[in-house]
């Protein structure tokens, strides 16, 4: 989680979008959805979102990431309940 904090510092925002998986809870999870928020308007991206599903038994968050109304890509908070509720992981995936 540290490690992603700091390449969110010193990389854009697009090129974070191929990081891939890290696990946070969510408390971490939403402070870094505010460092993102903030990092997306800096450089003229438009954050949407939540979008509520469920994928793989677990609940997703999905947030799409635009430049020029264009999906340039998605980061999604997955969490469980009940039994899987000690599960949550954040993805990154660029389109």
């Amino acid at each position: 989680m540290e490690e992603f904090k700091e390449a969110l510092k010193s990389k854009k925002l697009s090129e974070l979008l191929n990081y891939g998986e890290i696990y946070c809870s969510k408390e971490d999870f939403f402070s870094l959805m505010s460092l993102i928020w903030d990092k997306a308007i800096s450089e003229g991206l438009k954050i949407e979102g939540p979008i509520l599903t469920t994928e793989r038994g677990l609940n997703k968050l999905q947030y799409n990431v635009k430049k020029n109304n264009e999906v340039i890509g998605e980061i999604s908070y997955y969490y469980g309940n009940y039994y899987l509720r000690y599960k949550s992981f954040v993805t990154f995936s660029r389109k």
